[in-house]
């Protein structure tokens, strides 16, 4: 019977490795080789014109989001999630932000989560080292063994099973290798201004497809149904909008995107 049990655990621990950010099809995909629908400005949740999401960060996890945008400011001494200015939006301290996505990562273990935060007080990078050790998301970081180009980065699994499943970057103070282009367009998976018709001028300019497409409200049309076919995956019928935006944003269904391709 012993044997019977440890064998069916083997079993189930094969199948749920083989299930990588929610595809097996993924699990042998280097992370520059999958296209990912990201949040621009991820923790500003609400109606305000200075809020860019309608869910936090949790849901948009859930949701199948699989990178975050965010910016910080250091505010009364402490690194804080601020829009612009600290007066204006304020979503608290940096490392609640980065508690919650470690909260998140611990309950979903066959996930890979990135997360772009931006400097804008060009304060040194120790301050942020100091969030993501004090939040515990440090133990989920990958550090890359050297600047890596586009073909070396390692699999999904391998993160995985290395339990490196964050990847960070920051706007200052590292050796980036992304290069941002933006412009105003829809969530849209298809058509003029989409998704689908941005990602295609990104492969036209830089002879791949974009690794990462931020959008506001990002909920509001196909975009996980955009990402699943920039991917070559299966389109799942919950992969459009599953929450509306409130009335009053209606007239904002045209939202900033913001396409970042990974330059070798």
């Amino acid at each position: 019977m012993l044997l019977i049990l440890l064998s069916l655990w083997a079993c189930i621990t094969v199948a749920v490795a083989q299930v990588c950010n929610g595809y097996s099809e993924l699990c042998g995909r280097k992370w520059s080789n999958i296209s990912q629908i990201g949040t621009h400005d991820s923790a500003f949740v609400g109606d305000l014109p200075t809020e860019n999401q309608d869910i936090d960060i949790t849901a948009q996890l859930d949701a199948g989001v699989r990178f975050l945008q965010a910016q910080t400011h250091y505010f009364l001494g402490v690194l804080t999630l601020c829009h612009t200015s600290c007066w204006e939006e304020n979503a608290g301290p940096a490392v609640n932000y980065l508690s919650d996505i470690k909260k998140w990562l611990d309950a979903n273990p066959n996930e890979v989560v990135s997360l772009l935060l931006t400097n804008g007080d060009n304060i040194p990078v120790g301050n942020f080292s100091a969030v993501m050790e004090a939040s515990g998301l440090a133990n989920y970081a990958y550090t890359p063994p050297h600047t890596l180009a586009i073909d070396e980065w390692p699999t999904l699994q391998e993160m995985i099973t290395a339990g490196d499943r964050l990847v960070m970057f920051l706007d200052y103070g590292a050796d980036t290798n992304i290069a941002p282009s933006a412009a105003a367009k829809t969530n849209a998976a298809t058509g003029v201004g989409s998704i689908g018709a941005q990602a295609d001028l990104c492969t036209e300019t830089w002879g791949r497809k974009p690794r990462v497409m931020l959008l506001d409200f990002f909920n509001t049309g196909n975009a996980l149904a955009a990402q699943n076919t920039l991917n070559g995956l299966p389109v799942k019928k919950s992969a459009g909008s599953r929450f509306k935006i409130p009335p009053q944003w209606s007239i904002f269904s045209i939202v900033v995107f913001a396409s970042v391709c990974l330059l070798s």
